[in-house]
């Protein structure tokens, strides 16, 4: 079982990523949501997810600096970055952090899907070797 968190302050975002990232891998991942980043680093600490998709412009902390922090305690967790801002400073400190992928909002379903089931092989051939 796949484990992801979608962290993003609009909750009408995560609702819907939510229910297309169910809708489309029914029983082979789960997902939580967070709002804002105090409550993501809470999740993260108790799920220990294998995915994390992270919105950059949040209210407190934003995405990039959530990012830091959760590399300084796991670089294996892949992330990926949705964010409404095409400007080239966020996607380049984000490669600098080690994102897989850097979605546009509104990002669509078969993107996301493409994206999630990517990495989700990549996993799966980690582990065999």
């Amino acid at each position: 079982m796949h484990k992801l968190i979608i962290v993003d302050d609009e909750t009408l975002i995560c609702t819907r990523l939510k229910n297309d990232i169910e809708s489309s891998f029914a029983g082979l991942i789960t997902s939580s949501s967070a709002n804002s980043a105090k409550q993501a680093l809470s999740l993260f600490e108790k799920e220990k997810p294998d995915t994390m998709i992270i919105d950059i412009m949040m209210p407190e902390m934003d995405g990039l600096k959530l990012i830091e922090i959760i590399r300084a305690k796991n670089t294996d967790v892949n992330i990926i970055i949705l964010s409404g801002y095409d400007e080239f400073r966020y996607a380049q400190r984000a490669l600098e952090l080690g994102v897989c992928m850097y979605l546009l909002k509104p990002v669509n379903k078969e993107k996301l899907t493409e994206t999630l089931q990517t990495l989700c092989q990549q996993k799966k051939a980690f582990i065999k070797k």
